[in-house]
């Protein structure tokens, strides 16, 4: 291995855990950052230092999946930032990443009652509990400390 394929540092957010870690690659641990939330997947390092990640969101409304709440901490773990992507209908899961504007773009699933995936053409042997999941891009420009505006 070349030198540089050992130096930098890796962002770990463990699946079943409140903490983000920002490790060096012999293991030690940097930095951390600590949620309410269990990791909901990704979690990115922007380069003024800013954690975003997601979150597990789990509640009467959540479907299935790995997410609910995308959050941004600044350096000294503040929570400046927090959207909630959970209902009865839509969820932000598994990824997301940060656009050049400041937007998030992620993935969400979105709840398709089976009478309408059934008029859509959907197989209805190949239907989950009575409904579908679909798939879909959302993005958010985030407003205030809780809150974002859906662009996209």
């Amino acid at each position: 291995m070349s030198e540089t394929t050992l130096s930098g540092y890796i962002l770990v957010a463990p699946q079943e855990s409140t903490y983000t870690y920002l490790i060096d690659r012999s293991g030690a641990v940097v930095h951390t950052w600590q949620s309410e939330y269990n990791a909901g997947l990704t979690a990115t390092l922007t380069e003024d230092g800013h954690l975003f990640r997601a979150g597990k969101v789990e509640n009467d409304h959540y479907i299935h999946g790995s997410g609910g709440v995308i959050e941004e901490y600044d350096w000294d773990g503040n929570l400046v930032w927090q959207y909630f992507y959970s209902d009865t209908e839509q969820f932000q899961h598994h990824d997301f990443m940060v656009l050049p504007n400041g937007d998030i773009l992620f993935i969400a699933g979105e709840i398709i009652s089976g009478q309408e995936a059934l008029a859509l053409g959907r197989d209805p042997t190949k239907l989950r509990d009575g409904y579908l999941v679909a798939d879909k891009l959302v993005e958010v420009r985030p407003e205030g400390f809780s809150g974002g505006e859906v662009v996209w």
